[in-house]
């Protein structure tokens, strides 16, 4: 039997097609002296909105009427693997890519790349997460998510995923 991880230790970094820097903390680190495994959420978290509000029209923040109207991506699922530490100080590279795009869900890979200074081409951590998009009052999966963000996210579908259905 392989090791799931052993394609992930095979992504590059040009296999992403969005990139975000991030600069680590001292917070960042716990005991061990290396980044806590709450931060990876965190910065998944964080490279997946970004995207979703600047390319998608996704708008979290409003509270007007129409903010009522618009559906909310709620996380289903996480993962996250780890091939190798990091730790504070260091500079590293987010890229986000989209695995699986459905009608109202969306699955995501995340991989995280450092430190910069040495050049890593390999991934430290790999992971992500699924995102159903719902109803913002009765939390049931929506018909079909907006054009505006099916094409903001089939901007960033991995080569070999799955097309979607409508696009």
């Amino acid at each position: 039997m392989s090791k799931p991880d052993g394609a992930l230790k095979e992504r590059r970094l040009k296999d992403y097609k969005y990139l975000m820097e991030y600069q680590t903390r001292w917070n960042d680190n716990d005991q061990y002296a290396h980044l806590n495994n709450s931060v990876y959420n965190l910065l998944f978290d964080t490279i997946i909105n970004k995207y979703l509000i600047e390319k998608c029209d996704l708008r979290p923040s409003d509270t007007g009427p129409s903010a009522l109207a618009q559906p909310i991506a709620l996380v289903i699922e996480s993962h996250a693997t780890f091939l190798r530490p990091l730790s504070f100080p260091s500079r590293i590279v987010l890229g986000m890519r989209v695995l699986k795009l459905g009608k109202s869900s969306v699955t995501y890979e995340v991989g995280v790349f450092g430190p910069l200074k040495e050049g890593n081409q390999r991934p430290a951590v790999v992971g992500g997460f699924t995102h159903v998009f719902v109803e913002r009052d009765t939390r049931r999966p929506i018909k079909s998510m907006s054009s505006a963000v099916l094409e903001g996210l089939g901007g960033v579908l991995a080569n070999d995923a799955p097309v979607p259905t409508r696009l």
